[in-house]
Parts: C-alpha cells; sequence; structure tokens
C-alpha cells in the first residue's frame, strides 16, 4: 500500500469509529455525550465535529466539570474558620 492510501484509510476508519462512539449514546444528553466521547480519548475539536456543536462550548462543558470536580466542602472549610479554631481564637465566647 501506498502512503497516501493508508492515510485516506485512516481516516476512514476514524470517521467510522466516531460514528460509532456518537451512535452508541443516541439517548443520552450532549453533556454526557461530551464526557464519554472525553474519556474515550477525542479532543475537544473532535467532540465538536462530531456533535454538531463548537469547540468552544465542548471546552466550556469540560471545563465546568472539572471545576465541580473539586469537593466545594473542602473550599469552604478553608475559607472559614472551624469552631474549634475559633474557640482557640476566643471567637465567640462569652467572656
Amino acid at each position: 500500500m501506498d502512503e497516501k492510501f493508508q492515510k485516506e484509510l485512516i481516516k476512514r476508519l476514524d470517521v467510522l469509529i466516531k460514528l460509532s462512539a456518537a451512535s452508541s449514546m443516541k439517548d443520552a444528553n450532549l453533556t454526557e455525550k461530551i464526557i464519554f466521547l472525553n474519556k474515550s480519548g477525542f479532543s475537544p475539536k473532535e467532540i465538536a465535529d462530531m456533535l454538531n456543536t463548537t469547540n468552544n462550548y465542548v471546552s466550556v462543558v469540560l471545563s465546568n466539570i472539572r471545576k465541580k470536580k473539586k469537593p466545594e466542602d473542602q473550599i469552604i472549610n478553608n475559607a472559614q474558620p472551624t469552631e474549634s479554631q475559633n474557640q482557640d481564637q476566643g471567637v465567640g465566647q462569652n467572656a
């Protein structure tokens, strides 16, 4: 096989793989599809092309998902002193 034919064959196989992945999620919402395809190793641009949306939209969805994974309780606890820290500093005690 010559190099041109191999590249075309690989391109077509990639399209088939993408179509197969997208069709296996026909009952999923757009965010679920984006998550699945991202975990399958597709780039935001490839995902956008498969789902007929923009690269920017896919990137924003993935960014929001990463932000949600951060434990909010940890962020809140780091910002606010605990009750024992307050007692150590004499806050909230009747003098």
